[in-house]
């Protein structure tokens, strides 16, 4: 119910906003605004990585999709435009100290290596539960190696 009146509130945001490529912006928000509604499951106390920031990244990674790697001012048009609708949902919402986890982080898109860094972040996010597996059952070491071709990539 919530997904659908934001949905409704993001069209006419998108809009008024004149952004290009509105309909895939569409799309996102409707991804973004799910994110926002499961929130609260997504981010456990003892999770081993922190779904908000792997969510950025795939939001920025959205946009550079849509716009193109090297339009940064249309990115974070469509990333200012994201804020937006946090910013509709997080008016209404009780909890308001938690869901400031979910705000999209604009810092992302204020560095030209974000590729880089998410890539950085992956193989941190991924090193400890392959390292585990690794050690636990895999004994031609496929995990291991994988883990070791990510630190020599990044």
């Amino acid at each position: 119910m919530i997904l659908r009146i934001y949905l409704n509130i993001i069209r006419n945001v998108i809009k008024l906003l004149c952004i290009i490529q509105k309909y895939e912006m569409i799309k996102i928000c409707k991804k973004y605004l799910r994110y926002l509604e499961y929130c609260k499951l997504l981010h456990a106390e003892n999770a081993l990585y922190k779904v908000s920031i792997l969510f950025n990244y795939w939001l920025y990674s959205m946009l550079t999709h849509i716009y193109g790697a090297n339009i940064t001012d249309k990115i974070r048009a469509g990333f200012s435009a994201l804020q937006l609708k946090w910013g509709y949902f997080y008016s209404i919402i009780s909890n308001k100290p938690y869901y400031e986890k979910c705000k999209p982080k604009f810092s992302i898109v204020n560095h030209e290596d974000w590729d880089k860094r998410n890539k950085l972040y992956d193989y941190y996010v991924d090193s400890d539960i392959l390292i585990c597996l690794g050690r636990n059952i895999d004994h031609k070491c496929d995990y291991y190696k994988k883990i070791e071709k990510k630190k020599v990539t990044i």
